[in-house]
Formats: structure tokens, C-alpha cells, sequence
């Protein structure tokens, strides 16, 4: 039987198959290109479709910020970090920067208190208080720009860092990675708005029809900008590339007629106490969008220290307490509100040279009244180191001890006033005695009384008076007396007779000393660092005519050869030899051989001692003795009047008190002085 042909064919041969394997798979891999290809064609086609829609959802928003802009600008101002440039403190500027860095686009748009496209928003104006429309708009800036290193397009939201009558629906805003660092400032992140942008080109234009284009440094006076925008993109092995643009016109722009200069930031207002002279009180006006204020505050050089932190919107008020004259005082009060935090205002100020005296009615005055009749008008005043002095010359009170208030030339408040009552000697009028001045005594109470217990009332001097408060830090030692001197408070608060020396290296001695030997040492040799290089004649009131003592390099105090039953021992002298300035005197004023050497020396909390015995000069008023400022120790003239202070001199049979001018020009003027010798040791006083 023969096979069927079919039968015999069952399959391909090894040749068969040899020949038809090439074809096959270039079928396959054309057909796999054509499929790859088409793909790609695909995928690129919708990634252009994509691209034309976010770009012209991006123009369009570019559009409706120019839309609503009032004006653009150059450049940002005032920004702070992050909000500038990169993310810091840099302005955004609109220049391109020679190719490398796309246009920015930098709009002023109004703020509004609901979204700008409610029906219901109102505009939010510049300035405190109640909404004004006489007042500019508060505009924030809106920040169009590409961050260069992921090529993405952002709009940057940057409120201006002044006050605004209410809070805005607008947030500033921040790069994301600067959020949580910067709460204060950013309220919101950037939006994104486009990726893959390559460029950016922005043409300015005057108006809607003009064809002319501007530089981009004329951005201010333009109405009209042309926006392009190009994207590229690489998709299916092939660059996707899509460029628009649109032109679009601000229907807000106003180049000439308005300024957006923000209103002055009102003045921050200060006033001091008299009852604490150095606490300084200031208030600011009450900023409508705040929810709180921030404040800080510096005294001289030290560091800045906070103060409340969100203090309630309605207290514009916050008062700082210095501690000395002439100390500089920074405040800073930073408003919080929703939209972030800006800086109100910092203000400056610096503590006075010396604060008034407030007398009471019907009592002592200023001599002459106001303006003092060329003499100082009554102050007082605490150095650095915590050291009080007064000056002025005053008159017509009452003379005396006594308890009644009104009976005192003023009262010094709290942290100005001694721990023990004070005696000292000042010039106050005597009709007998050389040009009328004589004797007088002030007493300093622990209660901050200041009052003339003797001397006439037709002026009383309190040039010259120094102590210190508790807060100067002394650390004082019990003078130890002899001789049949000792301590008694009479049954009022006098203190002990006791030593101190402060940080300067001044010598510091008070207390009240009694019914002792007169002409004998008053106490055993006080220690090295309290004796002076020279012997000293100082003035130690005693209850007669002059009262005085010495103080001797061994470290002893003689009482001088006055009556009296006291020494009241207000010291105040520099034992150092180092800083002096030489005096030069004048009139035939000389040093007195083997006693202190005339000079004086101003110490950095303005204090000035001045030392020297002096002989045969002129005694004739107004011959000059010397000039201090000459010398570099500065003047004690607030109000350029002039000092008077007391010291003593010899009297051809004991120690007399005696009294020295200090003009406004530095003179130091005879007054009531002698030719035998006459002492500057009790010369002292703060100077401005």
C-alpha cells in the first residue's frame, strides 16, 4: 500500500527552519519598534497636552495677580530670612542676571480680609486702629520666580513688617523646608505652580495698547506685561518642548497717583516716674491686626533680655527700670498677628543727668525760681557704681529739724537714699560772713528727707553731696575710735562711724562721732589701702563755725581744732597716686608744702575729686583759683549754672568753714576763703 503525501510532509526541516527564523524576528522587532514607537509618540504627545495645561494654568495665574497688582516693582524691600533670594535675607530682584537666572516678576497687590474673590472682602489699609481709607493700602508682595536648582516656577507670598488696621486673609510664605524653623514668619508654604520650566521672559509695557517695550528697571511705571514661559521635559528618549505666552494688564496699576509708602510708624512715647526716677514707661498706638505684642529690652551695653511675650493686643504699654544716670535704654516691640510677626518699632533712649528735685508747695525753691538765678536748680542723681548726688542751690523753706514733710526741700525716692541719716556741712547765707556766705547743715534721712537743719534760709547749697545707696556694694568695717570719742544716735538713726572702699579704689568714711578730745586722734590707724599719699583737710560738720578733721597718711583721723560736741565724718577722697591731673593755679594761689599736692582726677562714673591745700592767693571775689576742665575733670553744670561748695579754711584761731565757686566754664572762684591756707579736699561732685 503507497503512503499518503501528508503523511509524508509531517513537519519542517532543519532547512526549512534555517531559512524562515531571520524573517520571523524582524517581523517581531519591527513589529515591537513600531509598538515602542508609538508608545513614545504617545507618551510624549500627552506630556505636551499636560505641559499646554499647566502652563496655562500657570499664565493664568501669573494673569490674575497682574490683574489685581497696583504696581510692579524692581525689587523686593525689607524682606528678612528666609523670605528672600534662596531662601534668605538677599531681595528678589526682577534684572536678569546675565542670562543665568530667569525673570522674576515682583507684583504690589492689595491685602483684603477674606479671599479676593469673595463679594464680601474689604480692603485692609496701612496704619493702628480703626480701618481708614485716607490711610495707603496695606499691600503685600506676590513673587513669581523659578528655583533654579529643580527648575520649578513658585509664587512666594511676602507681607510687609508694618502695622496693618486688621488682619489679612493672605499668609506669608516660605520654601517647605523652612517652616518649622521660621513660625514666626511663615505662615504658609510657597505654591508651586509649574515644573521643568527652562525660562521666563517678562516684557514690561506703559499701557494695554503700547507695543514699545520697557527695561525692566522701568517695572514701576508699567501697566502691562508680557509673560513666556517655556518648558522642556524628556520623555520616550526625546525632548518635549512647549513655549506660551500671554499679555495681560493691571486694572489697579496707578504709577502716579498713589503712594505705597507706608505711613511713619508711630512714635513710640516715653515718660519717667519722679517717683522711680529710672523706670521709663513707654506706649505705642494699638496695631489693629495684632493678637500680641513682643517686646525685649537692653540697659547700656548688656544683652537684650525678653520681656512679655504676646502680651495682650490692648496693653501698648510696658515700663523698664534702669539703674544709673546716663544709661542707654533699647526697647523693641514686634506685633504678632495671624499673618506672621514684623517688627513695630525700636526706640532709644538715655536716663537722665540728673532728675528734679519735686518740692513741696509752700516751701523751699530754687533760688531765683526757675533758671535758679545763674545757680543750679536742686537735683539729684545715682552713678553707675551706685553713688547719689545732689546739687542746686535752694531758698526761702524752713530751717530745722523737724518731722513734717513739707519742711523738706524734696524727698528722695526709693533706692536714692542712705542707710543711716547724714550730716553735712554746705554754705548757706550768714549776713556776717564774707560775701554773705557762712555755715549751713543738710540732713540726709533714711526716708529720703533732704532738709536745712541750719544756716539762713536765703540759700541753702547742695553742691557736693555724694553717698552711696545699698547699691553700691560696700562692704563696710566699724572705725574703731579713741581718745574718748565714740558712737551715739542721739536717739535718731545716725549711723556708726565706719570705713569702705569700692571698686574704684575710693576711700569712703560716714558716721557720727562724739564728745571725744579736741585736736587728738579720733580712732586707731585705719588699714593701707584707706590712707592717703598726702595729709587731708576736710570739712567734718560739728555744730560751729566750720568743723573739720584730718586725715593723715598713718592711717589716723585728728578732729581739728573747732568746738562742737560731734564730727559728723561724710569723707570722700582718693588714696591712690595714680590718674591725678595736675591744677594749675592762678592768682597767686600756691600748694601748701608737705600736705596734698592740688590736682583732680574724674573717675568713669563721672565722679570728680579734687585735693590740694592751698596758700597766699588772691582771696578777692571772683579771683580764680584754677580750672577744672581745663585739668580734664569736667563740670557739675546741667543747666550751666554754677556750684557753690563748702570745704574748710583757717581763720587765724581755728578751722572756719569756707566757700568755692565752680563756674560754668570750669573756674573754681574764691568766695569765702583765706590766704593762710585754705583746703580743696571736700571738693567732689558728679559731673555731666
Amino acid at each position: 500500500m503507497r503512503r499518503s503525501l501528508t503523511n509524508a510532509r509531517a513537519g519542517f526541516t532543519l532547512v526549512e527552519v534555517l531559512v524562515i527564523s531571520p524573517i520571523v524576528i524582524l517581523f517581531i522587532g519591527a513589529f515591537i519598534a513600531l509598538v515602542v514607537g508609538l508608545t513614545g509618540e504617545s507618551l510624549q504627545v500627552r506630556e505636551k497636552n499636560t505641559a499646554i495645561y499647566d502652563v496655562q494654568a500657570a499664565l493664568n495665574d501669573m494673569e490674575a495677580g497682574v490683574v489685581q497688582t497696583t504696581g510692579f516693582s524692581t525689587a523686593t524691600t525689607g524682606v528678612v530670612s528666609p523670605q528672600g533670594k534662596n531662601n534668605s535675607a538677599t531681595q528678589f530682584t526682577n534684572v536678569n542676571n546675565a542670562g543665568a537666572d530667569p525673570d522674576t516678576l515682583i507684583l504690589n497687590i492689595p491685602t483684603t480680609d477674606r479671599r479676593p474673590t469673595d463679594p464680601a472682602r474689604n480692603l485692609i489699609y496701612m496704619g493702628t486702629g480703626a480701618c481708614n481709607n485716607k490711610n495707603p493700602v496695606y499691600t503685600y508682595t506676590s513673587v513669581f520666580f523659578v528655583d533654579t536648582a529643580t527648575d520649578t516656577l513658585y509664587r512666594r507670598t511676602i507681607l510687609p513688617q508694618v502695622a496693618a488696621c486688621a488682619v489679612p486673609w493672605q499668609r506669608a510664605s516660605c520654601n517647605e523646608n523652612d517652616m518649622a524653623g521660621n513660625t514666626g514668619i511663615c505662615k504658609a508654604r510657597d505654591e508651586k505652580l509649574l515644573d521643568n520650566v527652562s525660562d521666563i521672559n517678562i516684557t514690561y509695557y506703559g499701557d494695554a495698547t503700547s507695543t514699545t517695550a520697557l527695561l525692566a528697571s522701568q517695572a514701576a511705571s508699567a501697566s502691562s506685561v508680557s509673560i513666556e514661559i517655556i518648558v522642556n521635559k524628556q520623555v520616550g528618549g526625546k525632548t518635549v518642548s512647549y513655549t506660551s505666552s500671554l499679555r495681560a494688564t493691571s486694572l489697579n496699576a496707578q504709577t502716579s497717583e498713589v503712594n505705597n509708602t507706608p505711613p511713619t510708624t508711630p512714635s513710640i512715647a516715653w515718660s519717667r516716674s519722679t517717683t522711680t526716677p529710672y523706670t521709663t514707661t513707654f506706649t505705642w498706638d494699638q496695631v489693629g491686626s495684632a493678637t500680641g505684642y513682643n517686646i525685649r529690652y537692653r540697659l547700656g551695653s548688656g544683652t537684650w533680655v525678653n520681656g512679655p511675650q504676646n502680651q495682650a493686643p490692648n496693653n501698648t504699654t510696658y515700663s523698664i527700670v534702669g539703674t544709673a544716670r546716663k544709661q542707654n535704654a533699647d526697647i523693641e516691640v514686634t506685633v504678632v498677628t495671624n499673618a506672621g510677626t514684623y517688627l513695630y518699632g525700636t526706640m532709644n533712649t538715655t536716663l537722665p543727668n540728673w532728675n528734679d528735685c519735686t518740692m513741696p508747695s509752700n516751701s523751699w525753691d530754687n533760688y531765683g525760681g526757675s533758671g535758679s538765678g545763674g545757680y543750679n536748680e536742686a537735683g539729684y542723681t545715682k552713678t553707675t557704681s551706685g553713688m547719689v548726688g545732689l546739687k542746686g542751690l535752694v531758698a526761702g523753706g524752713t530751717v530745722g529739724y523737724s518731722s513734717p514733710m513739707s519742711n523738706s526741700v524734696c524727698t528722695l525716692p526709693v533706692g536714692f537714699r542712705p542707710s543711716s541719716r547724714l550730716i553735712f556741712s554746705v554754705v548757706a547765707y550768714d549776713a556776717a560772713a564774707t560775701n554773705g556766705r557762712g555755715l549751713g547743715r543738710v540732713d540726709i534721712d533714711t526716708d529720703g528727707r533732704i532738709q536745712v537743719v541750719s544756716g539762713g534760709n536765703a540759700f541753702a547749697s547742695l553742691d557736693g553731696i555724694i553717698f552711696p545707696t545699698a547699691s553700691a556694694g560696700l562692704t563696710w568695717t566699724n572705725l574703731t575710735t579713741a581718745n574718748g570719742w565714740y558712737y551715739s544716735n542721739y536717739g535718731i538713726n545716725y549711723g556708726t562711724p565706719q570705713y569702705a572702699t569700692d571698686s574704684y579704689g575710693r576711700a569712703w568714711i560716714q558716721g557720727l562721732a562724739t564728745a571725744g578730745t579736741i585736736n587728738a586722734v579720733m580712732n586707731t590707724a585705719m588699714p593701707t589701702a584707706m590712707r592717703p599719699a598726702q595729709g587731708m583737710h576736710v570739712a567734718a560738720n560739728s555744730g560751729s563755725s566750720g568743723g573739720g578733721v584730718n586725715v593723715m597718711t598713718d592711717g589716723t583721723i585728728p578732729s581739728r581744732n573747732n568746738t562742737g560736741t560731734y564730727r559728723s565724718l561724710q569723707l570722700l577722697y582718693y588714696p591712690g597716686t595714680t590718674g591725678w591731673n595736675n591744677l594749675t593755679l592762678q592768682n597767686s594761689w600756691a600748694a601748701y608744702a608737705g600736705w596734698t599736692v592740688p590736682q583732680c582726677q574724674k573717675f568713669p562714673d563721672d565722679i570728680v575729686i579734687v585735693k590740694g591745700l592751698i596758700r597766699n592767693g588772691n582771696v578777692t571775689y571772683p579771683a580764680v583759683i584754677t580750672n577744672l576742665n581745663s585739668a580734664g575733670c569736667g563740670l557739675q553744670n546741667s543747666n550751666s549754672g554754677t556750684n557753690i561748695f563748702s570745704g574748710i579754711r583757717y581763720n587765724g584761731t581755728y578751722d572756719a568753714s569756707s566757700s568755692i565757686d565752680l563756674g560754668p566754664t570750669g573756674d573754681l572762684i574764691v568766695t569765702n576763703v583765706n590766704a593762710s591756707w585754705t583746703s580743696l579736699d571736700s571738693i567732689h561732685y558728679i559731673a555731666d
